[in-house]
């Protein structure tokens, strides 16, 4: 008799949540969403000529590939080389980069030295959750229009869509001769008026660097 009593009660709690959120017309992580995207769009771009794209057709050359860091690429007509440190923090990244007579070690720090951009992105959830302290990852580099490109990013694709305490996709490139990291933007990916969402947040297509048409 109790079972079928809870039996009774769940299944009736089951419609009136299921009654509730049909006459919603926002998904449950669209507050999320929306304060990501303005927060992100509050920070001005050092450079709008270059963005990250999705690419529907075939990959161009400004194409990147997430599954291994590309080591070898050829800048100005000149070798560069990218390896991976190994460390201990599975948190960080961290990687050796020869270029001419540069001999650079690339990682959050790095980051965070060279970009005010990068540390303003990193502050963004701080209003929303105690002691935040994510970074995003340097997840890529690529040689493209004969510049160096790093993307950062701390996103956790899965079915969920939640995006609390998540960082987008981020473009930069970095001038060896200036020693100088120039922010170009973040991937938001399409966005989707009946539930809130915005694509770049919630799954990982297949990204592309492309140039602005003057």
């Amino acid at each position: 008799m109790k079972n079928k009593i809870f039996v009774t009660f769940l299944t009736s709690l089951l419609v009136c949540v299921f009654l509730c959120c049909s006459g919603c017309k926002k998904g449950w992580f669209a507050d999320e969403h929306k304060f990501l995207y303005e927060k992100m769009s509050e920070i001005p771009v050092e450079d709008d000529t270059y963005f990250l794209g999705y690419n529907w057709g075939e990959w161009g050359e400004g194409a990147i590939e997430f599954s291994e860091i590309q080591k070898e690429h050829t800048l100005q007509s000149e070798k560069l080389v990218i390896t991976p440190i190994d460390t201990e923090e599975s948190s960080r990244t961290m990687f050796n980069i020869k270029y001419k007579e540069y001999d650079l070690t690339v990682d959050i720090e790095f980051m965070e030295e060279k970009s005010d951009v990068y540390v303003k992105i990193h502050n963004i959830w701080k209003e929303k959750i105690e002691n935040y302290n994510t970074k995003s990852e340097i997840v890529q580099f690529k040689v493209f229009d004969d510049k160096f490109f790093i993307i950062t990013g701390a996103m956790d694709f899965g079915l969920a869509a939640t995006v609390k305490g998540k960082i987008p996709y981020c473009l930069y490139y970095y001038d060896f001769d200036t020693d100088a990291i120039t922010y170009c933007g973040f991937y938001s990916g399409d966005y989707d008026e009946e539930l809130g969402y915005y694509s770049g947040f919630s799954d990982l297509g297949i990204l592309e660097i492309f140039v602005k048409e003057s």
